[in-house]
C-alpha cells in the first residue's frame, strides 16, 4: 500500500501540526502526518477591576493588565505575564497529541510545526523557544520582536498609538516604555531574547501589509538578526484579522510539507537602498521563481507614516484608504531582480517584492517576499520618551 499523508483541515489560530516518526519495526511510512488544534489558550471570559478605575477588564485586555501588574509590582514574578501560561498550555497540547497518538496508533511524534495568528503567533515563537520538539514555526501577525525598538517605532510613525493598543494605552504602558520593568518584561517575552534557540527552527513569518496591531516594517528590527532558516511572506491588503485566510492555507501547507519531508526550500535575499530621488530593492532568488512582481502603496497625506487598513480611536475605527497595487519588476540578471520607485512628493511610499515558487505536481506554490521598503526613510514624529500620545 503506498504511503499516504494525513488529512489537513483549514488553517486556524493556534493549530499545531505534528510530524510523526513511527518506530522502524512497525513498517510504516517514514513521514506520516497528523494535525492538532488548540482552539484557545487565554481565558478571555475573565472579568476583573481595572487598576486605574476604568471599565472592568475583559477579553484580550487581560494581556495589557498582566503587563501593567508586572511593571508596577516589583514582587510580581514572570508567570504573571499571560503569555507564559499560554505557552504552557501549548506544550501540554503537544504532550497530549504525543500521548494519544502513541496509545491509539502506536506512532511516536518527535517533531512539531506550530502556527498561530496575532497573539497566538507570539505564543508560537515562545513555545519554539522552550520546546525542542518544535522544528518549524509559522507565526502570523503581531511581530513585536525586538520589543524595546519595535514598540516605540509605532509612535514615531503614527505620532500616537494604534487604536488596537487601547488597553495598553489606557493602562499607561505606552507611556512607560523607558520603565526598568518594561525592559525586564521584554527580556522575558521578546522572542528575539531567545534568538539562539531558533537556530535549528525553520521560520516562515507571515505579516499583513495593513496590520493594525504592528507595523509593516517591524521586520527591520529583527529579521536580519534571526538565527537559522527564515522566510518572510507579506500579504498585501491584509489587516490584523487576515480575513480570507483560505488564501494562506496552500503556501503554509506547502511549507509544512517540505519541512516534514526534509525537502529543500527556495533561498531568497534582498538589499534595500535609496538614491536622492528613488528607493530600490534588489532581490536574489535561487532557484528562479515561477513568477515575481512587486506591490506598492502610498500613505493618505503626509501626516502619518500609516499603511494600516483601518484607523480609529478607542473601540471605533474607520477605513484607511491605502491600497496596494501589483506591478512588474526588472530582471537584472540570472536570479536577480530589481524594483525602483520614486520618492513621493508628499507622505510615504512602501513597496516589496513577492516571488512565487511551484513546489508540487498538484499546483501548490510557495510564496516568499522581501521586507517592506518605505521611502523616504523619515518619520513624522520623534521618539516618545515618557509621553502619553493619543490613539489614532
Amino acid at each position: 500500500m503506498p504511503c499516504q499523508e494525513g488529512a489537513h483541515s483549514n488553517l486556524v489560530p493556534a493549530a499545531a501540526m505534528a510530524i510523526l516518526k513511527p518506530p522502524a519495526a512497525a513498517g510504516l511510512c517514514p513521514h506520516t502526518s497528523a494535525e492538532g488544534l488548540l482552539a484557545t489558550t487565554q481565558n478571555t471570559s475573565l472579568e476583573m477591576k481595572h487598576p486605574l478605575g476604568r471599565e472592568n477588564i475583559t477579553g484580550y485586555d487581560i494581556f495589557a493588565y498582566s503587563w501593567w501588574r508586572f511593571m508596577n509590582d516589583s514582587a510580581a514574578p514572570p508567570h504573571w505575564l499571560v503569555q507564559f501560561p499560554m505557552v504552557k498550555a501549548t506544550v501540554r497540547a503537544m504532550d497530549t497529541i504525543t500521548d494519544y497518538m502513541m496509545k491509539t496508533m502506536k506512532k511516536n511524534i518527535t517533531r512539531f510545526t506550530l502556527t498561530g495568528i496575532s497573539m497566538d503567533g507570539w505564543i508560537t515563537w515562545l513555545t519554539a523557544a522552550v520546546d525542542t520538539r518544535v522544528v518549524a514555526i509559522i507565526p502570523i501577525g503581531m511581530d513585536f520582536l525586538n520589543l524595546t525598538e519595535s514598540f516605540p517605532h509605532q509612535y514615531r510613525a503614527y505620532c500616537g498609538w494604534s487604536y488596537r493598543l487601547r488597553a495598553f494605552y489606557e493602562m499607561n504602558i505606552t507611556q512607560e516604555l523607558d520603565h526598568p520593568r518594561f525592559s525586564l518584561l521584554a527580556s522575558h517575552l521578546d522572542p528575539l531574547a531567545y534568538n539562539e534557540r531558533y537556530t535549528n527552527v525553520s521560520k516562515y513569518i507571515i505579516i499583513g501589509s495593513g496590520d493594525e496591531d504592528s507595523m509593516p516594517d517591524n521586520s527591520h528590527y529583527y529579521f536580519p538578526y534571526l538565527e537559522g532558516e527564515k522566510h518572510l511572506h507579506i500579504i498585501p491588503n491584509a489587516d490584523y484579522r487576515f480575513e480570507g485566510l483560505e488564501t494562506l492555507s496552500k503556501p503554509i501547507l506547502i511549507f509544512y510539507t517540505r519541512v516534514k519531508n526534509n525537502y529543500p526550500r527556495p533561498s531568497v535575499s534582498w538589499h534595500r537602498t535609496m538614491t536622492n530621488t528613488t528607493g530600490i530593492i534588489y532581490f536574489n532568488s535561487s532557484p528562479e521563481p515561477y513568477d515575481i512582481f512587486s506591490y506598492h502603496a502610498d500613505t493618505v497625506g503626509g501626516t502619518r507614516r500609516d499603511f494600516r487598513m483601518r484607523t480609529g480611536a478607542g473601540n471605533s475605527f474607520r477605513n484607511n484608504n491605502v491600497k496596494w497595487t501589483k506591478t512588474n519588476v526588472e530582471h537584472v540578471k540570472s536570479r536577480q531582480y530589481k524594483k525602483e520607485l520614486d520618492i513621493p512628493a508628499e507622505g510615504w511610499r512602501a513597496f516589496f517584492i513577492q516571488a512565487i515558487f511551484p513546489m508540487d505536481v498538484s499546483g501548490g506554490k510557495l510564496v516568499f517576499t522581501s521586507e517592506i521598503h518605505i521611502i523616504p526613510d523619515t518619520f513624522p514624529c520623534p521618539n516618545c520618551d515618557g509621553c502619553q500620545g493619543t490613539l489614532v
